[in-house]
């Protein structure tokens, strides 16, 4: 059941007519916040103005289970001038700018158009799922937080290498500290692999991530699968969606293994391992 304010009750309940908006509030992984509407002309909510052109968004029927059943919306959207990242949004949803956005439908009520809201409520609340790419268009599927539940568990199970992911809370390492920019030079250039000016040990970045922030990739992020040091040489796991070009700037930092070996001497981190290398294999026993 929803919850609603008083003054929204007595607007419903006495009023023979009030005015209706859906809205949708797109957070993205590193905070930025896009509003569009449903409605066909700008409204205002919570001190944020929805922009009605720009992003042109049919919603499908939104699933309501009771229990631990992951709940469903699904989003038809037609961008003409949106941007994420100052690219075009079908081209930033390509790059993976909405890989991890959390997405909120509310539907907010007025006496009359252009005035102030009198109150709302949520639809729904959950984080983008898939992304199925049209020519002009993008369906997304939203899913409940209830999909966090299935993550397995217990974490803590006994293996060689560390249970944590780096950077996370129990590794304790600082991405920020490792993170560096830098930008692509000049040379043989494909969509999976690049130089840079970066001057690390070979292998230093192996199994890190590389996001773009400038360019035709500006959002893009990438696992890398090795890195060289004579010349910088970055190969991706996956290839880009675009060659890169020199001056495309990127924010780079180092993976890891998770074995004692690499905590040890790339992070200085051995007492924070959680791992169990010790531990004889099942055939030693034999």
């Amino acid at each position: 059941m929803k919850t609603v304010s008083a003054p929204l009750l007595t607007l419903i309940q006495n009023s023979s007519q009030f005015y209706v908006a859906e809205v949708l509030t797109i957070t993205l992984l590193d905070g930025t916040a896009l509003y569009y509407t449903l409605l066909d002309t700008d409204v205002v909510w919570n001190g944020h103005t929805f922009l009605s052109a720009g992003l042109l968004v049919k919603r499908g029927k939104i699933t309501q289970v009771r229990g631990l059943e992951v709940s469903e919306l699904d989003l038809e959207v037609y961008p003409t001038t949106a941007l994420i990242g100052g690219i075009g949004f079908l081209a930033a949803c390509r790059n993976g700018a909405l890989d991890g956005a959390t997405i909120k439908l509310e539907r907010v009520f007025y006496p009359s158009w252009g005035a102030v809201a009198t109150g709302g409520y949520s639809l729904f609340l959950g984080n983008v799922s898939d992304i199925e790419m049209g020519r002009s268009y993008a369906t997304i599927k939203v899913l409940d937080m209830r999909e966090l539940l299935q993550s397995p568990w217990p974490c803590n199970v006994y293996q060689p290498g560390c249970i944590w992911p780096l950077y996370g809370t129990g590794c304790g390492v600082s991405k920020a500290v490792y993170t560096r920019t830098d930008a692509v030079v000049a040379g043989t250039l494909t969509v999976n692999s690049f130089s840079t000016n970066d001057a690390q040990a070979d292998g230093y970045y192996d199994l890190g991530v590389i996001k773009f922030t400038s360019g035709l990739n500006s959002g893009t992020t990438r696992t890398i699968k090795s890195f060289l040091h004579a010349s910088g040489l970055v190969n991706l796991i996956l290839p880009l969606n675009n060659v890169p070009v020199a001056g495309d700037a990127f924010d780079i930092y180092p993976g890891c293994d998770h074995q004692l070996t690499t905590c040890t001497s790339k992070f200085s981190n051995a007492a924070r391992f959680r791992g169990f290398p010790f531990i004889p294999v099942p055939e030693t026993a034999y």
